[in-house]
């Protein structure tokens, strides 16, 4: 079997990607296909939250942070411009060290819900990753993660004092 050499990308569909197949491989290229579009066991999902739908949980006086839901925020030491009032900071770098202690302490909040800049990559994961120690200690808790990070958080709630503190316009200002 050949396969010819291509740049790899994340957002590239490798199984529709320049391959070169013998005969008796092509038979098995719709079975990679199945199998790369249908969902394992292992795939844990995870749900999005509106950055307005957060506004409206942090905003409402029947919800208290820490007891009825609390943000983690897991950049690293871009952990600056400002952040959501009351969140922690559990940096991505350590996250997998620090899991175990987390579950402990924060299982009986109802929701948590992960950030980090763009929540694209590190927020995700490391809810996925807090998922599946909840779910391999046999905890139900409701895992979400912020849309659009604290990137798009600070660009709709910047004047809101209520939804954000130590921001610093100037680590925002790319122009």
């Amino acid at each position: 079997m050949y396969i010819s050499a291509f740049p790899f990308s994340s957002r590239v569909n490798c199984y529709k990607s320049i391959l070169h197949f013998s005969l008796f491989d092509r038979y098995q290229i719709p079975l990679l296909q199945r199998r790369m579009s249908t969902p394992t066991q292992d795939n844990i999902s995870i749900e999005f939250i509106k950055p307005t739908e957060l506004a409206q949980v942090i905003k409402d006086p029947s919800q208290v942070p820490g007891k009825d839901y609390l943000v983690v925020d897991v950049r690293d030491d871009d952990f600056e411009g400002g952040n959501i009032p009351n969140s922690i900071n559990s940096p991505s770098k350590k996250f997998l060290d620090e899991v175990d202690n987390l579950v402990s302490k924060y299982n009986q909040v109802p929701k948590l819900v992960f950030t980090c800049a763009l929540s694209q990559v590190r927020g995700p994961k490391c809810a996925r990753i807090y998922k599946e120690t909840l779910e391999n200690k046999g905890i139900d808790q409701k895992i979400q993660v912020l849309q659009g990070g604290v990137g798009e958080w600070q660009k709709q709630h910047k004047n809101d004092p209520q939804l954000i503190e130590n921001y610093d316009a100037d680590f925002w200002d790319w122009d």
